[in-house]
Order: C-alpha cells, then structure tokens, then sequence
C-alpha cells in the first residue's frame, strides 16, 4: 500500500478515537477538553502534516482522486483543503495549551507575576480564536461544517455559531 494510503489509513483510525472521545466529551454538563482528546489532536495534525508531505508528490487532481477512491477523509477534497485543515488544527491545538495554562494560573497560581502571565496568555488566546475566526469564516459554511465534522473538533468550542 503506497504511503499516501497508509497515512489515510492511520488518520481514519484516529477520527474514529477523537469521535470516541468527543461522545464522552459531549456528555457532559459544560463540556471541555480531556487531555487524551488534546493528544489525539496533536496526533492528528502530525499525521495530516506527513499527509501534506506525500501530497506535494501529487497533483491537486490525482491528490482528490486518491481521496475520492479510498473513501477515506472525504472532508479533504483538495489539497488546498488538506493545508486549511492543518493551519485551522494548529490554531485550535495552540488555543487549548494557552487556555489550560489560563486554568492552572487561574486555580492554583496567586503570586504577584501570576496577573501579568494571565494577561498575556489570556491576549494569545484571543489572538489564537481570532486567526482562527478569520480563517475558517473565508470559507463556506458548508466547507467549514464537513471540515469540522472530518476533523472532530468539537461544536461547543469551534461550532459557526461560536466564531
């Protein structure tokens, strides 16, 4: 099996864990989070960055006929689509670090530099949502939505609603 189908391959296995654990995630009262769903995340855009590697071998055509034929990551209609993914997911990935920092600074930190390090993850946060907002609203909602269905990230943070 060429290496651009085995990478399809490993990042159908890993939608099917991160849908896994968005269901667990979904079941609860304010929903945030987990930490295994963070590291499946990060597992993710490693492998569709491998995937954005062996693509670069193929065209545009030939790319989404790949896609098309495997019936596997059906949301990655291009590559173009493949490069948004990955920019989006590494925006996502970077909010979530900054946002657990908030917390633990938030919950456990109460020393006299602890404001100013909220401050300035709190302005990263912001500024992390809003490439993301800025990214994601210059496509269709109809992309946006199997995008983000394909790449499970969940609806209570990065639901159109919520940009």
């Amino acid at each position: 099996m060429p290496s651009l189908q085995r990478q399809l391959v490993t990042l159908e296995m890993l939608v099917e864990e991160l849908t896994d654990e968005l269901r667990l995630l979904l079941t609860e009262v304010e929903p945030e989070v987990s930490l295994h769903y963070l590291a499946l995340l990060k597992q993710y855009l490693t492998g569709c960055k491998l995937l954005a590697v062996e693509a670069k071998d193929h065209t545009e055509y030939g790319f989404s006929e790949i896609i098309i034929n495997q019936g596997i990551c059906t949301h990655l209609v291009s590559k173009k689509m493949l490069y948004v993914q990955n920019k989006l997911m590494a925006y996502a990935i970077e909010y979530y670090a900054a946002k657990a920092k908030l917390d633990r600074i938030r919950d456990l930190d109460f020393s006299e530099q602890a404001d100013i390090r909220f401050d300035l993850l709190n302005v990263k946060a912001i500024k992390l949502k809003a490439q993301f907002r800025t990214v994601a609203t210059a496509m269709s909602k109809a992309d946006y939505s199997m995008l983000l269905n394909g790449a499970c990230l969940p609806d209570f943070d990065w639901g159109w609603d919520k940009l």
